[in-house]
């Protein structure tokens, strides 16, 4: 049985009555008779307090009913997204004749953020269900326990309250931001691109294929226009074509120590891991052969190239359960890896974070290795943080020398992806948030202009 605060401010105004009784005559306030009266007054509070709380506690009902009487059950999906927010639904049943207030608090793991949503309260009418919610942010990805509920209810006077445990303990995953997945088709969407599924979809573009003739509209490139048609119906027209499919994509995942950064409260290689999965997402949808290779030290998982919906599965799989380590990512034997398995002409995206001094050397001979057989892509995830200490204006030595540290980090970075460039690999420093929607926006200008 709890006591809630209205029981002990009750308590103190009784005991605050009597002291007056106690301590008046003492020092002269007021006579005897009134300190008499103010015990009688102090006293009989106390009693009422008691009385009411005699009373509050048998509307509570017997105990041994408690869980038969409100039944209280939690709603999650079984895969939660990392980063995103997620929703547990709290289904209460009340199978009393009288309503009911509720507090109900959840037991999630450490890395679940839900900020002030717990606990939550309520007032459940008599014989009658009621339905709670509350989203919770999962910052760290893998397999789960989530706990028992905590039900505490208030008798009718909110003097008194019982809490107890509910079962529901349950195993979770949580997986890359599944939510990116919609994202990624809505980006094709806005792109002009349409998706009917997994097993059928056209593409328009720049590819070598005619599809058809339309009206030209704001954005179209002019190099597109057919002058003939456009002189026959008198209106700019362009041709469209069939983008080529069954090309291939390697996203090449670098799971080494400095991916272990954090940015906006995930690391930067959990941003990676949902942009991996939103791009390959895309470029399954589009008809190619989506692969995927994982390393630091060592290469630690490859997938070859491969079409539909089994392979999406496997590679949110393998990213689901990709952690990074301490290791100093070897770029040189990753890319030999994948060199020596991928033959065929394909897209290398290899998602990474620029070191310094010999590391930015063998990646930068090993990307530009792969040219002209392949495409590659080096994305990188821009740090804030790193910005501001450049930029900031310093007030003691040590933000000198952080700044300049700073400012010095990021022109090696700058001079890397000049390096790139000049021998023909296009390279991406973007925003974490705006990881997703570049890359795919990248692989569908490729795509369109047939570099592939």
């Amino acid at each position: 049985m709890i006591f809630t605060d209205r029981v002990i401010v009750l308590l103190f105004v009784g005991a605050a009555v009597m002291a007056v009784g106690l301590i008046g005559p003492m020092v002269q306030i007021g006579d005897a008779g009134l300190g008499r009266v103010a015990l009688l007054v102090g006293a009989g509070i106390d009693a009422v307090v008691f009385l009411l709380l005699a009373v509050d506690r048998r509307s509570l009902g017997r105990a041994a009913n408690a869980q038969r009487d409100i039944v209280v059950r939690r709603v999650t999906e079984d895969i939660l997204s990392q980063g995103a927010a997620n929703v547990a639904r709290v289904l209460i049943e009340n199978h009393t004749d009288c309503p009911v207030r509720l507090s109900i608090a959840d037991t999630l793991p450490d890395s679940f953020d839900v900020g002030q949503a717990l606990p939550l309260e309520t007032v459940v009418p008599a014989a009658s269900r009621a339905e709670l919610s509350y989203l919770f942010t999962p910052t760290v990805r893998g397999e789960f326990e989530l706990g028992p509920l905590h039900v505490r209810r208030y008798g009718r006077l909110r003097l008194v309250a019982r809490q107890d445990q509910r079962p529901a303990a349950r195993p979770v995953s949580v997986y890359p931001d599944i939510y990116g997945v919609a994202r990624s088709r809505r980006l094709m969407a806005r792109a002009g691109h349409h998706a009917s599924g997994l097993r059928r979809m056209r593409v328009l573009g720049e590819g070598r294929e005619f599809h058809r003739l339309r009206p030209y509209v704001q954005g179209d490139d002019t190099r597109l226009i057919d002058w003939k048609a456009t002189a026959k119906h008198r209106q700019p027209t362009v041709r469209e074509f069939e983008l080529e499919r069954n090309q291939r994509l390697v996203i090449a995942l670098d799971a080494g120590r400095l991916m272990t950064a954090e940015v906006n409260a995930l690391t930067k290689l959990d941003h990676a891991v949902a942009a991996a999965m939103g791009l390959a997402n895309v470029a399954l949808l589009s008809g190619d052969r989506v692969g995927l290779m994982i390393f630091s030290k060592e290469v630690r998982f490859y997938l070859p190239p491969r079409k539909g919906a089994g392979q999406f599965r496997r590679i949110v799989d393998a990213l689901a359960q990709t952690e990074a380590d301490l290791f100093e990512s070897d770029y040189a034997h990753a890319l030999g890896h994948l060199a020596a398995r991928v033959s065929r002409r394909s897209l290398i995206v290899m998602l990474t974070d620029l070191a310094a001094g010999s590391s930015n050397s063998a990646m930068v001979a090993r990307l530009s290795a792969m040219l002209p057989r392949h495409l590659p892509v080096c994305a990188t995830i821009r740090d804030p943080r790193l910005a501001e200490a450049a930029a900031g204006a310093p007030r003691v030595a040590f933000d000198a020398y952080r700044s300049a540290a700073a400012r010095e980090v990021l022109r090696e970075h700058a001079v890397t992806r000049q390096v790139l460039a000049s021998r023909g690999v296009m390279t991406l420093d973007v925003d974490a948030d705006k990881l997703l929607s570049t890359l795919v926006n990248r692989y569908l200008d490729i795509k369109a202009r047939g570099r592939l």
